[in-house]
């Protein structure tokens, strides 16, 4: 449609320069110049629509394009989401898991269940916890020995 609204044109253009500028008397048929002036205005609009359908598939395709990033990223956001409630919901029972243990050995101390084992744990809070009462255990268990050994005396 290009070459032929080019075409079209050069061709208007030739017959507007000879009778409009170069003729002395227009010469050309009246009804003949406005077809072919007309015919062109109407080469320029289909050129138009064209134009206008083209920019329209264009912004479609990228409209399209961005539809699918926009789904893609909330995806990953929902998996990012999941991964990260998964590895809390582990932090966590790792962390209550070990203040149990250390629950569970504080009572048994308190009852005085001084052979109780006090499990052995990490570097963490937790696991100083679980050390600290080991040693108290330890400490206790020391001190009523101590008791039984002067009281039998």
């Amino acid at each position: 449609p290009l070459a032929e609204l080019q075409k079209g044109v050069n061709s208007a253009l030739e017959l507007a320069i000879a009778e409009l500028e170069l003729a002395e008397t227009a010469t050309h048929d009246p009804n003949e110049y406005f077809a072919t002036l007309t015919g062109v205005i109407k080469q320029q609009f289909e050129v138009n629509r064209i134009g206008a359908e083209l920019v329209d598939r264009t912004l479609q395709a990228r409209a399209e394009a961005v539809r699918t990033l926009l789904i893609a990223g909330m995806g990953s956001c929902v998996l990012l989401g999941v991964a990260y409630g998964l590895s809390a919901a582990w932090m966590a029972r790792g962390t209550t898991a070990g203040l149990r243990n250390a629950q569970r050995s504080a009572r048994a101390i308190a009852e005085g269940d001084l052979s109780a084992g006090v499990p052995q744990a990490g570097r963490d809070e937790v696991g100083q916890l679980l050390d600290a009462l080991r040693a108290m255990q330890t400490n206790l268990s020391q001190i009523v020995a101590g008791v039984r050994g002067n009281a039998e005396r």
